[in-house]
């Protein structure tokens, strides 16, 4: 009798899908999309030949999204207001009008910018569990061809929160920069 019972739940379990946590990617899309206010710390790791650390501070507002460098040190103070259309560059107070990347979110300045606009109105290829420095985290990744060449953002995800941890952002099978969250505040 009791071998019976356990085959019974078995074959009521694969009939209605217990097959774990679901991950509900439209809500952390409205998540995302809905965020008005934003401030994030990181660490930036640029790979073009020369590697590059930057640590910057993100902030969006209705005003849009900025982009502090905190350091090196040489760089320190620079700031970026990323708007749809265009990028200024703003230190002591000019603002001198830059061309955006090849390729939008794919380098420090806007890194955050192209990330959270991924999260907000992207399709992922796939997204799952993973584990990162040993926490449970969600794994989303998002592609795109560019050209002849295939863009790729893995963003790891506070299952709780939805809040950035980190990303890896690759062109071809190249990872090109990778971004660590130290602060995360919506």
């Amino acid at each position: 009798m009791p071998r019976k019972i356990c085959l019974f739940l078995l074959l009521l379990c694969c009939l209605t899908g217990c097959r774990g946590e679901e991950i509900d990617t439209d809500a952390l899309s409205e998540y995302y999309a809905g965020l008005e206010c934003l401030t994030v710390e990181a660490a930036i790791t640029a790979n073009s030949g020369v590697q590059v650390t930057y640590e910057i501070l993100f902030t969006r507002t209705d005003e849009g999204d900025r982009v502090e460098i905190l350091a090196p040190e040489s760089l320190a103070g620079i700031r970026a207001r990323i708007l749809p259309d265009k990028a200024e560059i703003e230190y002591d107070g000019m603002a001198v009008e830059t061309l955006l990347p090849g390729i939008s979110g794919y380098v420090p300045a806007d890194a955050v910018t192209g990330a959270v606009a991924d999260l907000a109105g992207g399709v992922p290829e796939s997204f799952g569990y993973d584990q990162l420095d040993g926490a449970r985290t969600l794994l989303l990744t998002y592609v795109e061809d560019v050209g002849d060449v295939t863009a790729r953002k893995m963003l790891w995800l506070d299952p709780g929160s939805y809040g950035l941890l980190r990303g890896e952002f690759y062109l071809g099978e190249q990872m090109i920069m990778e971004l660590r969250v130290k602060s995360f505040l919506a």
